[in-house]
């Protein structure tokens, strides 16, 4: 290494050897470079945690999005069973009645069919107890007689 005359002046008065002076700058520089290269790791590893965390922010944003449209389908779902709720009461207790009317009248059909079986069973009854009489007093006609 050439010199000119006013370093090795200059390196004395800074109390260090040339060679020692160039052996610690190259450590210094070693230890930056060394720096510099984990900066560098660091960075890329920022950089990928947040290329991460965009794509998931993104992919939430995306869900969120997706369960908006559904709060609001299911809001206008509900709203129009809200609305639908009191036609559909009024529709239900019209059947009600109308299966309630039917109920009756068949009962009433089945009350007059009972009625009319009784009277057909006493009708016969007394046909048949008419019968009988008729027979024991001939029976007893001839048999006394």
């Amino acid at each position: 290494m050439r010199q000119s005359n006013g370093r090795p002046l200059r390196r004395k008065l800074l109390g260090v050897a040339p060679q020692e002076a160039e052996r610690q700058l190259r450590e210094q520089a070693e230890r930056f470079a060394l720096e510099i290269q984990h900066l560098r790791e660091a960075l890329e590893q920022a950089r990928a945690e947040e290329a991460d965390l965009t794509a998931q922010c993104e992919a939430l944003a995306a869900e969120v999005q997706e369960a908006q449209r559904k709060l609001e389908r299911l809001q206008k779902g509900l709203e129009r069973s809200r609305t639908m709720a009191p036609i559909q009461a009024l529709v239900l207790a019209r059947e009600i009645a109308d299966l309630e009317d039917e109920h009756a009248a068949r009962l009433a059909e089945l009350a007059a069919e009972q009625e009319r079986i009784r009277a057909e069973i006493a009708e016969r009854r007394a046909s048949l107890q008419q019968w009988v009489t008729s027979l024991l007093e001939s029976v007893a006609e001839r048999g006394g007689g």
